[in-house]
């Protein structure tokens, strides 16, 4: 039997699939801000090495890389019908769930665009956790952990990018990383993820024998 209590999921590229309308969102938005166009070669440095990298390339402050992420958000909602979840997300979730082990999400999304998805979705977690600050989710999996009562043993999080692991390692939290996201499977790795998984049947199994 699984000693993990619950699962943390991240939201987009983990359980919902918005990289194709964040990328129409992105090639739209930064030249409209000034900051040029973002093109394939872009993507393929964010998709292997991450938000910092690009960023850092970009040249993109801290306050500049906010407001463009609220807007993207903002974008993001009125186009939320567009977005689906992952092939397999949901059920594997309730799998979780009918085995008695919780699920919550931490997202730097918006509050609203997870729970409007999730919703619409019917996809049911026991918690919600969101933050604008992408690269501070250590934080945001720590509130998580004192509102539900947990310890950090008591948990594995599950997300798609670099940051995700970070966070997590950062923390002393155990974290899976997919490979159906916005980071590479090469990156995810040489992150350091305890785990890797390629489609979401497999986070059922990995749990099972944590």
């Amino acid at each position: 039997m699984s000693k993990v209590k619950e699962v943390i999921f991240d939201f987009d590229g983990t359980i919902a699939d918005t990289f194709p309308t964040v990328k129409d969102i992105i090639e739209k938005l930064l030249p409209k801000m000034g900051f040029g166009q973002f093109d394939e070669a872009d993507w393929e440095l964010y998709y292997n090495g991450g938000a910092k990298m690009i960023f850092k390339k970009m040249g993109v402050n801290l306050l500049q890389l906010m407001l463009i992420i609220r807007r993207m958000q903002a974008e993001l909602n009125k186009r939320l019908g567009e977005v689906k979840p992952f092939e397999g997300i949901g059920s594997t979730i309730e799998k979780l769930k009918a085995k008695g082990i919780g699920v919550g999400i931490v997202s730097s999304d918006t509050k609203k665009n997870v729970e409007e998805f999730l919703e619409r979705e019917n996809i049911g977690v026991d918690l919600v956790i969101t933050g604008v600050n992408i690269f501070g989710k250590d934080r945001l999996i720590n509130k998580y952990l004192k509102q539900r009562g947990l310890k950090k043993e008591d948990v594995v999080y599950v997300g798609d990018e670099i940051r995700d692991i970070e966070a997590c390692r950062k923390i002393g939290v155990r974290v899976v990383g997919v490979t159906w996201g916005f980071n590479s499977k090469k990156a995810l790795v040489g992150a350091q993820a305890d785990w890797v998984v390629e489609k979401p049947a497999d986070l059922a199994k990995i749990i099972k024998v944590i």
